[in-house]
C-alpha cells in the first residue's frame, strides 16, 4: 500500500455527543496509576500510552458516569492500550499463538478473580497486578450481571485478538467477512460497549438485553467503531510499515486497490450506520427506560469514538514521540453517507438485515 493512494473521506456521524466533565481529573488520577504500576518500560512507550488519551475516549463513551466508574473504564482502556502494543501487535507472543493463549489465559483470570496470580515471567506479572486492580474496581462498584456481561465481552475480546495472532503467525491475510469476525472480537471495545451499564448504573432486562435487535445493535456499533479506528490508524500505520490486518488490506486480498478498498470500506461502514439508527429507532418504541438509556449509550460511543481517534495524538503525530501541544483539532463531518453499489452484505453480519419486529 502507498501512502499517496490515501484520500480519506470525511465520516458519516449524525448523532449526539458529549463529554464527561469529570474527563479531565480521571486523565490525571489515569497518569499517576500508569505511573504508579509502571505500564512501560521507556519514556517514549510512556508518551505514546498517555497519546492514547483513554480518558478523554471513556469521557465520550460514557458522558453521565460519575467519577469513580470513569475512572475504572478510563484504567481498563490504558492497561489494554499497554497491552496491545506490548502483547498484542508487537513482542515475543504477537506471532506466537501458544505463547500469546497462555498469557490470555492468566488476563482474563486477573480479571475475574481478586487472588494474586503468578505467571513465572515478571513482566506479564506486573501487567497481571495492574489489571486485578482495575478489576477490583469494577467488582466494587459494578452489580453481578453487568460483571457477567463484561466477562463474556472479555473472553471475546482475547479470542479475538488470539485469531490474529494466528493469523499472523501463518502470514494468512483474511477476506472481508473473515476479517469482519475477527476484528469484531480483536478490536477491544467489546468490553467498553458492555460496560456502558456499568458506567451509568443501568441494568438492562435480560428479554431485551438478549433479544435478536439489541444484540444486532451492539453488534453494529463495535463494527462501526472497529471501521472507523482503522480508517483513523491507517496513515500512521502505513508510516510505520505495520499494515497487515485491516479492512483495506482485507478488501485489496479480494482484488480492490487501495482507492477502491477505501470507498468499498466507507461504503459498508455507513451503511451499517444507517441500519443501526433504522433499528435503534424501531427498538426505542416500547422499550424499559434501562433499554432506552443502553441505546442511548450506544449513540455516544459510535460518535464520541469517531471524535476520539480524529482528534488524539496517538494517530496525528508523525514523528518518534508523540506530538501533545497545538490547538484542539477540528472536526469536519460528511453531509451524507457513502452510497454502495449493491454489492452482498458479508454473511457473518447479513442478519443484522432481518426483520426484527
Amino acid at each position: 500500500m502507498n501512502i499517496d493512494d490515501v484520500d480519506l473521506p470525511l465520516i458519516y456521524c449524525p448523532v449526539e455527543g458529549e463529554l464527561n466533565p469529570a474527563t479531565a481529573r480521571v486523565e490525571a488520577r489515569s497518569v499517576e496509576w500508569i505511573d504508579e504500576h509502571r505500564l512501560y518500560e521507556t519514556e517514549q512507550e510512556r508518551a505514546w500510552l498517555l497519546a492514547t488519551k483513554s480518558a478523554d475516549f471513556c469521557g465520550r463513551y460514557y458522558p453521565e458516569a460519575d467519577e469513580e466508574r470513569l475512572l475504572a473504564t478510563a484504567l481498563w482502556t490504558y492497561w489494554a492500550f499497554a497491552f496491545d502494543d506490548n502483547y498484542c501487535d508487537n513482542g515475543e507472543t504477537c506471532d506466537q499463538p501458544a505463547k500469546f493463549a497462555e498469557v490470555a489465559g492468566y488476563v482474563q483470570r486477573a480479571w475475574e478473580v481478586p487472588t494474586l496470580l503468578k505467571s513465572g515471567d515478571p513482566r506479564l506479572d506486573h501487567y497481571l497486578a495492574a489489571m486485578q486492580d482495575v478489576s477490583a474496581r469494577f467488582h466494587r462498584l459494578g452489580t453481578p450481571t453487568q460483571l457477567q456481561r463484561m466477562d463474556a465481552a472479555h473472553c471475546s475480546y482475547l479470542f479475538g485478538v488470539q485469531w490474529q495472532v494466528s493469523n499472523r503467525s501463518r502470514n494468512v491475510f483474511p477476506g472481508l467477512d473473515g476479517y469482519l469476525l475477527m476484528r469484531r472480537g480483536a478490536v477491544g471495545v467489546g468490553p467498553l460497549i458492555a460496560a456502558l451499564e456499568f458506567a451509568h448504573r443501568n441494568e438492562v432486562p435480560a428479554h431485551e438485553w438478549d433479544s435478536a435487535a439489541v444484540r444486532a445493535l451492539t453488534e453494529m456499533v463495535i463494527v462501526i467503531v472497529a471501521l472507523d479506528n482503522d480508517r483513523q490508524s491507517i496513515v500512521k500505520e502505513l508510516r510505520l510499515g505495520q499494515t497487515e490486518q485491516n479492512v483495506f488490506t482485507a478488501l485489496m486480498g479480494e482484488g480492490l486497490s487501495l482507492p477502491e478498498a477505501i470507498a468499498e470500506a466507507t461504503a459498508l461502514r455507513d451503511r451499517v450506520f444507517c441500519r443501526f439508527v433504522e433499528v435503534e429507532e424501531r427498538t426505542r418504541r416500547g422499550g424499559s427506560a434501562a433499554l432506552l438509556r443502553y441505546l442511548q449509550g450506544l449513540r455516544w460511543a459510535i460518535r464520541g469514538n469517531a471524535e476520539w481517534g480524529l482528534t488524539i495524538p496517538r494517530y496525528l503525530s508523525d514523528g518518534p514521540l508523540p506530538e501533545t501541544a497545538g490547538s484542539p483539532v477540528d472536526v469536519d463531518w460528511a453531509k451524507q453517507p457513502a452510497g454502495h453499489d449493491g454489492r452482498p452484505v458479508p454473511p457473518s453480519i447479513a442478519w443484522w438485515w432481518e426483520d426484527f419486529s
